[in-house]
Parts: C-alpha cells; structure tokens; sequence
C-alpha cells in the first residue's frame, strides 16, 4: 500500500517490548504451504504450517550456517532448511543432517531458536515471554466477532512505533478538529469539539476508556458516544456512535514501525444482508480514501517520542492513552526485575536495565 505525504519522521525511541505476551504476527490466511518470512518484535522470524496444520515459528537463522529458514521447505511435519536440508521440527529441534548420514550424532546446540505459535481469530500468534509449561489463553474481546458474516479483514504496515499506534485508539478528540476540517467537514462532527463523561477504568491488563463528543454551543445532551476497550498486549475494539465498529490489534515491527490487524464490523451490512460487501467498502473508505491514510498518518508520524527532553502532557480528554502507557510502564518494570529468566531475545526489548545485563550474562 503506497503511502505518500507523511512528513518528516520522528528518531524512534528504542524498542521495547512487554514480554509474556501473545502478539499477533500475520493473518491466518496469508500462512499457506510456502514458509513465511516477516520482521515482528525487532527480529526476523520464519512462520510455516505443517501437513496436519501446525504452525512452527523460528527465528529466520539456521543454527547450521545461519542462512535463513523461509528459503526452504515444510517437510511433512518439519521445516528443511534450502541450503544444506537439515531438517528442524517445531519445538527447533534438529532431526536430521543429510550430510553426515542417517546414523549422524546430532549436536544438541543444532536447534532453530523456536517460539510457541498458534492460530486463533484469523491471525497468527507468537508467544514472546518466558518459557511456560502451560502458556495463557490468546487475549480476545468477546464482543469482537472472530468470524462475523458482517466483518472485513486487512493488514498493512504502520510507520509509527506502536506505543503511538495504541495511543491513537484513545484518541477521540481529534477527529472534528482534523477530520471535521477535512473528510468530514460536510458533516456535524465539526461542531462536536468537547468529550463529556470522560470515565477510564483499568483493571489487570484491561482498560475500558469512554466519552461523548457534544457541541458545546449546546445545552441538550446530544452528541456522539466512543467507547474504546483495551486488552494488551495491543487489542484495542472502538464503539463510535450508534454504527460505528471495529477492532485494531498493534505489533511492533521495529522501533519505528508497527504491524496494524484492521477488523471492520458493519452494523448495517448485517441488518441488510451485505455485510461483508458493506464492511469492506466502509473498511476502504476509512483508510484508502478516508482518514487514516490521508489525515491521520501525516499527522502522526511527526508527533515527538518522549524522552529526555519531552514528555506528553495530557488533557482530562486522553485519560484513555494516559492509562495505557502508566500500564505499559509499570509492566516493563516487573519484567526488568525477572530480566534473567527471558530468552535472548526477549531481554534485549526490555529496555537499557534489561539491555546492561546482556553483558553479565555471557
């Protein structure tokens, strides 16, 4: 999806990533008979499914010479690397290496470096904590439709660090400042400038943000109501007025770009029996010709990262963003305390505490 317009980037802030988390990686769809190569979570990974539909993730390095895995092929069960066709099984085990025979000793250091991966929802998962012997339920907002006769589908790469995309979520406010000057200038958003009954509950992992956008010309008590539910590590389900619906989860790439799921739920494709046809137009309407690409995106990618010498300062209306990033925070900390118990991988996007232990830790 060509993307133009965007205006000067932000240095990214370093990446880190909240461990013990499931994220989701890839449409289910898109994993076919061919392995998979995509950057995720700073790294690169190779996803394949199996001839009985299993799902191997590694990440895309031989342990034998260190060419990448998505170069080869699925082998009944396992995955056959393109160069030398060792062969590795989904939990990264090495069982077979052509080249010393049938009868060869296989080091025990020849394993592909093996995530847990599961398919749920439409998407692919990879698990991106500690090892468990039994892993946590995928996060899901039961309102959120898994397979809706009324739901379209997509996915597209995000220039912005991900804390920025998950912010977005909250962010009702802007919509008749940006949007109601442009794309919905001809309609009564612009005049809805204030949010009312701005009400943040948090509990565990959960945040549940509401508010309604008025006119503040008016004393009734109409207006437009948003409701943003929250489950991390990126699941965000908007409720906007009385049709609009649709669910967003958010995967960093890399520091500076996220992997965005896009669910659009049409209310009125279901009562109308056109609900795929319908959410697909109104799915393409918000982000070809609509806001996201053409208002939201230039405006976004410029916003400073907090750092040093910026922080953000919050209005009553952001209470929903503020929340999310006083979680993620707090979670980051435990995490750093538990640095240790982490693979590799997973300590290096703790941050600079976690990153300073690598160097101990040999």
């Amino acid at each position: 999806m060509s993307m133009t317009n965007t205006g000067s980037a932000r240095t990214p802030p370093p990446l880190e990533i909240v461990p013990d988390q499931w994220y989701a990686v890839l449409e289910a769809r898109k994993l076919g008979a061919r392995p998979v190569a995509l950057r995720r979570l700073g790294d690169d990974f190779v996803l394949y499914r199996t001839a009985s539909g299993a799902i191997g993730c590694f990440t895309d390095r031989c342990p034998h010479r260190g060419v990448a895995l998505s170069l080869g092929r699925v082998a009944g069960e396992e995955l056959e690397c393109g160069y030398h066709a060792f062969r590795f099984s989904t939990d990264g085990a090495c069982t077979a290496m052509p080249c010393d025979g049938p009868g060869a000793k296989i080091p025990a250091a020849m394993r592909a470096a093996a995530f847990p991966a599961r398919e749920a929802h439409g998407l692919v998962w990879i698990w991106w904590g500690a090892p468990r012997e039994r892993l946590p339920e995928i996060p899901w907002i039961p309102e959120v439709p898994s397979d809706d006769a009324a739901a379209s589908d997509t996915s597209f790469v995000w220039p912005v660090p991900t804390f920025r995309a998950i912010q977005s979520s909250f962010d009702y406010h802007h919509a008749p400042v940006l949007h109601g000057r442009r794309s919905l200038r001809f309609t009564p958003i612009p005049r809805f400038m204030r949010l009312d009954e701005v009400a943040c509950d948090a509990e565990g992992e959960r945040i549940e943000f509401s508010g309604v956008l008025r006119d503040p010309q008016r004393s009734d008590e109409s207006g437009v109501r948003c409701h943003t539910s929250f489950r991390m590590p990126g699941l965000s389900y908007l409720r906007i007025g009385a049709f609009g619906r649709f669910a967003v989860f958010d995967t960093p790439i890399d520091a500076g770009t996220t992997f965005r799921f896009y669910r659009n739920i049409s209310k009125v494709g279901r009562a109308l029996g056109l609900g795929k046809l319908l959410a697909w137009a109104e799915q393409q309407l918000d982000l070809r010709w609509g806001t996201q690409f053409k208002e939201d995106l230039p405006m976004v990618v410029t916003q400073a990262h907090p750092g040093e010498l910026f922080s953000d300062t919050f209005a009553r209306a952001d209470a929903g963003a503020a929340q999310y990033e006083r979680l993620r925070r707090k979670l980051l900390r435990t995490a750093r305390a538990r640095a240790p118990e982490y693979p590799l991988p997973v300590r290096l996007r703790l941050g600079s505490e976690a990153r300073s232990l690598d160097t101990s830790a040999g």
